[in-house]
């Protein structure tokens, strides 16, 4: 709430930015050590909870160093990545999802977010042109994404017929829901919302111990459709202004 209270009453401040900035990072560390503990993520989370430190880092030892440090270009996906990470390590500790589920959630979670801070890095580092990133990002819009969004409807075929989501196909609620959320996702109408009831199904009602190969690939398409979005040939990308706007501007 205090990024909506300070824009409501135009108190923004650089020390308040700073401020969530860094204990938004802390954040990242106290829970994922406290979800490891409980056995919900894998340990190669901790990296991503790193990640933010050893960039920081790297950026100092640059200046002391007389080395450039080029601007990054703006980009709303940092904060949108970093935001699903506080939500994501905040819900995973809820006694209701499957840990084995979660732990593969978790990893599909933090490679986005690493890829991103490599990238940035190589920016800020002058090994890359800003422009490369833009580029990057109209490949994943016309692509990257568009085709996940088919991955994910072939794997739910696919799946759905094996003994890993018999539970899942075992109740009306359910296979209503899996037919909503794989409606909305290849239509690309509210796709993120599509693939977080997805996720929330799957979390309930995957065997324990019973994910393979194509279920884990299935786990980490509907986490990337809903980090990054549905991309092209979406009819109705609603989600993608509400995870971009600035509550209280």
């Amino acid at each position: 709430m205090d990024g909506f209270v300070a824009r409501r009453s135009q108190q923004v401040s650089l020390l308040g930015n700073e401020l969530d900035i860094s204990f938004d990072a802390l954040g990242l560390v106290v829970a994922p050590l406290l979800a490891i503990g409980l056995g919900k993520i894998h340990a190669s989370y901790l990296a991503l909870s790193v990640a933010y430190y050893i960039y920081q880092w790297g950026l100092q030892r640059r200046r002391n160093l007389g080395l450039p440090v080029h601007a990054l270009p703006p980009n709303p996906l940092r904060r949108i990545l970093a935001g699903f990470q506080m939500g994501f390590i905040a819900i995973v500790l809820w006694p209701l999802l499957n840990p084995a589920l979660t732990t593969s959630a978790g990893i599909a979670f933090m490679l986005p977010v690493l890829f991103g801070f490599v990238a940035d890095w190589w920016v800020v580092s002058g090994n890359i042109q800003p422009q490369a990133l833009n580029r990057l990002e109209i490949f994943s819009g016309r692509f990257f994404q568009p085709g996940l969004r088919v991955l994910l409807v072939l794997l739910l075929f696919s799946v759905t017929k094996d003994s890993a989501l018999l539970s899942l196909t075992g109740m009306t609620v359910d296979v209503f829901g899996l037919l909503l959320c794989t409606g909305l996702i290849l239509l690309g109408f509210a796709g993120r919302l599509g693939a977080l009831i997805l996720i929330i199904l799957l979390g309930w009602h995957y065997p324990s111990g019973a994910i393979d190969f194509k279920g884990y690939v299935l786990i980490f398409t509907a986490s990337w459709i809903l980090l990054l979005g549905t991309g092209r040939f979406s009819l109705w990308q609603w989600d993608d202004e509400w995870v971009t706007r600035y509550d209280g501007a």
